[in-house]
C-alpha cells in the first residue's frame, strides 16, 4: 500500500473568529468550519480542475 497527501489543512485564530480549512484533493472537497461570536458555520463545496 502506498501513501499519498490527500489534501491540506489550516487554522486561523482571528481576533475571537477561528477558521479551520480542509482541501481534500482525493475526493476534491473543501469543507470549512468557521466560529464567530460562539456560532459555528460549516461550509462544503467541491472542487473541479480548470
Amino acid at each position: 500500500m502506498s501513501e499519498r497527501p490527500v489534501g491540506r489543512s489550516f487554522r486561523f485564530d482571528l481576533g475571537g473568529a477561528t477558521v479551520t480549512h480542509v482541501e481534500d484533493f482525493a475526493n476534491g472537497t473543501l469543507c470549512s468550519n468557521v466560529t464567530v461570536d460562539g456560532t459555528l458555520h460549516h461550509l462544503v463545496a467541491t472542487m473541479e480542475e480548470a
